[in-house]
């Protein structure tokens, strides 16, 4: 194909294919069609020519050259709508030359209608490029404001980015604070608080070892903390009393024992235990007894079993 200037518009000369093959035209562009060597397609106000076959999906507004040429583009249109108006003119001149001879007349009219007809071609091409046009100016406008969109979106990312740098912010120093309170927990000083009436696993380990090392009260060990000098649980302690090894009534304050209190056993009480027998509370009551351990009264007499047998008898005492 070999494309040649002219003053007002561009004139296409295409050579055949190998078979003698023309241009075939295949409408406006589709990403999904396949597209064969030499297929004419429309597409932002051009004409574009395939130069390979099986074309398909290569936007010739994109394309480097590889799949499609140019073949008119939308600059044209100003060209086509002159060449039209010299077309018109070149008729009417035909026309007038026509009074003055009729061979001139005959090569006039002859093209003065062949200029109609290349005037027609150029005012449908004119047609299609404004047409054209109107579709490229749509399709920049579309363009435009996808391009906004975009600027909104990406300053939406922006601050979303920054907000999430905020919170990142946020969150490590919310780990060097919890980081911090955990080395407190578990290293404060002996009887500073970590919280309110809380100390930490130092402070009670502390306190288990002056537990462990403090002095015993009788046999039994402290279970209570070991209150050291200063402590403000001391005030108005008395000093303690040294414990008797020994205890007589009246010497050291401690009662007599009662029925309703313990205390210390009475002499009067002592003696009392002292009267009663070595296993006097061994006493096991028999189970028969004879007669002679029997007292009769005047109320209460022992029968013989003869006797009763005979009672038995009279009827209405029941035996």
């Amino acid at each position: 194909m070999k494309v040649v200037h002219v003053d007002s518009g561009i004139k296409l000369i295409v050579s055949k294919g190998v078979k003698g093959d023309g241009l075939v035209w295949r409408g406006e562009w589709n990403s999904t069609t396949t597209y064969a060597n030499i297929d004419v397609v429309s597409r932002g106000g051009a004409s574009w020519v395939s130069v390979k076959s099986n074309n398909i999906g290569n936007d010739p507004l994109t394309d480097d050259g590889t799949w499609w040429e140019c073949m008119v583009a939308d600059s044209l249109a100003e060209g086509y709508r002159n060449e039209a108006l010299t077309y018109r003119n070149e008729a009417e001149d035909f026309a007038e030359s026509a009074t003055s001879s009729a061979e001139s007349a005959a090569t006039s009219a002859s093209n003065a209608s062949i200029s109609e007809s290349n005037a027609a071609v150029s005012a449908s091409n004119a047609a299609a490029s404004e047409t054209n046009a109107a579709e490229s100016a749509q399709n920049a406008a579309t363009s435009e404001a996808n391009a906004k969109t975009s600027e909104l979106n990406a300053a939406t990312s922006e601050t979303n980015a920054l907000e999430s740098a905020s919170n990142a912010y946020t969150s490590e120093m919310n780990a060097a604070a919890s980081e911090d309170k955990a080395a407190k927990w578990a290293q404060e000083d002996e009887d500073v608080e970590v919280e309110p009436g809380k100390y930490s696993a130092y402070h009670w380990a502390q306190k288990a070892e002056d537990i462990a090392v403090s002095p015993l009260h009788g046999d039994e060990a402290h279970t209570e903390d070991y209150i050291k000098e200063g402590d403000p649980r001391l005030t108005n302690a008395r000093m303690p009393i040294e414990h008797a090894s020994t205890h007589t009534d009246g010497t050291d304050n401690i009662q007599l024992a009662t029925s309703e209190q313990k205390g210390l056993m009475s002499d009067v009480y002592a003696a009392k235990l002292d009267g009663i027998e070595e296993n006097a509370n061994n006493y096991v009551h028999p189970a028969t007894h004879s007669l002679d351990m029997i007292t009769e009264t005047d109320v209460l007499k022992i029968f013989t079993a003869d006797e009763r047998d005979r009672l038995a008898t009279l009827g209405g005492i029941p035996i």
